[in-house]
C-alpha cells in the first residue's frame, strides 16, 4: 500500500501539524449513524439529544444543548443564569445555519473547567452543528409539508405545530 492510501485511511490520533493546519478528521461512526437516522425520519428531539450526547461523550466534562432560534431570545438569559448558578463556563457556542443562510439556532457547550476547545473538539462541535442544521431543516420541511397538507384538507388550518424551545 503506498503512503497516500495509508495516510487517507489512518485516523488522526495526535495533535499533528496537519491537524492544526485545517486537516479534517474523518467522521466518527456515530456521526454517520445519526445522519442516516435523520434521513430515515428519526424524531427531532431524539436526534438532537444524540448529537448533544456525542459531543458530551467525546469532549468530556461538558454539557451541551441546542437552543432554537425562535426561542433563543427568551432562553438566552436563563441559560446564562443557569450556567452561572451551576458554576459552568461557556466552552463553545456556534450558530446552526440553514442552507439558505438563516440562523436556525445555536449549539452551546458548557464546561466545568475554564478552558477553550482543542482544535479537534472545535471541529467536532462544528460538524455536529451542521448535523443539527440538517435535522432542524428536515424537521421544518416536514412541518411545512404537514401544514400544507392540512390546509389542502381544511381551508382554515389548525396553525403551526409547536416545537420545544431547547433540547438536551
Amino acid at each position: 500500500m503506498d503512503d497516500d492510501k495509508r495516510q487517507k485511511s489512518w485516523p488522526i490520533r495526535s495533535n499533528s501539524p496537519r491537524h492544526s493546519a485545517g486537516f479534517r478528521r474523518a467522521l466518527l461512526p456515530e456521526e454517520t449513524n445519526i445522519l442516516k437516522a435523520i434521513l430515515l425520519g428519526e424524531t427531532l428531539p431524539i436526534t438532537l439529544n444524540r448529537l448533544c450526547t456525542l459531543v458530551d461523550f467525546h469532549v468530556g466534562n461538558v454539557v451541551s444543548l441546542v437552543c432554537l432560534a425562535s426561542e433563543e431570545e427568551t432562553y438566552a438569559n436563563s441559560i446564562a443564569q443557569t450556567a452561572r448558578r451551576f458554576d459552568l463556563n461557556v466552552f463553545m457556542a456556534t450558530n446552526i445555519i440553514s442552507p439558505d443562510h438563516c440562523v436556525l439556532g445555536t449549539f452551546q457547550v458548557f464546561s466545568c473547567d475554564r478552558r477553550r476547545p482543542r482544535p479537534h473538539e472545535a471541529q467536532l462541535i462544528e460538524r455536529v452543528s451542521h448535523l443539527s442544521a440538517v435535522a432542524l431543516q428536515r424537521h421544518q420541511n416536514r412541518l411545512e409539508i404537514e401544514l400544507d397538507s392540512k390546509n389542502l384538507r381544511s381551508p382554515e388550518g389548525d396553525g403551526e405545530p409547536q416545537t420545544p424551545p431547547f433540547i438536551n
